[in-house]
């Protein structure tokens, strides 16, 4: 036999094999083989199963007050009206796995608020714009306070949040929406809440609605 004769009946039905196979390779693939490619594939998601929910690419922030064991509860104390000479009374209580700011608001003499003031946090929080709580109310309205130093009298950061009576719910709050307040006035020219300069936080009611009051409070943390 002829030596192109060889190559012929050698590399023909090579060929032939190759592009056999490309074409059933090809047509094998699946529909989604023409989408983009995913970068986070491997990266684990919290998503629940059958949603487009982003994956997650860090750790959840720890929380700042954790009130389900008796170490978030530290060092808060109350501050009353009656620094001013009013006559409303309230208290910070640990209970079966949350913490209860109870009490009883007045409006005698010029009175009109109870609240609760957290010790200084010990980081300092970057890359956060939200605050985040459990809470269970009585059905009034409650303020959470921000304070930016450790003047006892000074300027307050504060936002409001509705209750539902006896249900849990989490309450999300923008730091952009808290306003600077002191003794209940706002405060012109007082610059913007900046996360890096958040110190403490604080429980109060001053709803003008004499009368018993209750919020408890699971857990406090920023996002």
């Amino acid at each position: 036999m002829k030596r192109r004769d060889i190559l012929r009946n050698t590399l023909v039905p090579s060929f032939a094999f190759v592009l056999a196979s490309a074409c059933i390779s090809s047509e094998g693939e699946s529909e989604d083989a023409s989408a983009p490619a995913r970068p986070d594939e491997g990266v684990v998601s919290n998503a629940p199963s059958g949603t487009d929910g982003p994956p997650v690419t860090e750790e959840p922030r720890p929380l700042l007050f954790d009130f389900t064991g008796s170490e978030g509860f530290k060092s808060w104390r109350t501050v009353d009206d009656r620094v001013m000479g009013g006559v409303s009374r309230s208290r910070l209580f640990l209970g079966d796995g949350h913490a209860t700011f109870q009490g009883n608001l007045s409006l005698e003499n010029n009175g009109g608020f109870a609240s609760v003031r957290s010790p200084e946090i010990e980081e300092t929080l970057r890359d956060i714009d939200k605050v985040r709580l459990k809470v269970r109310g009585d059905g009034r309205s409650y303020q959470l306070s921000i304070r930016t130093d450790r003047v006892f009298d000074g300027v307050r950061y504060r936002t409001s949040f509705e209750t539902e009576e006896d249900v849990w719910q989490e309450v999300v709050l923008s730091l952009k929406d808290f306003r600077p307040t002191w003794r209940g006035r706002r405060v012109p020219g007082a610059p913007k809440l900046a996360a890096p300069d958040i110190r403490s936080f604080g429980f109060m009611v001053t709803d003008k609605q004499e009368g018993q009051f209750r919020l408890d409070v699971e857990w406090l943390g920023a996002e």
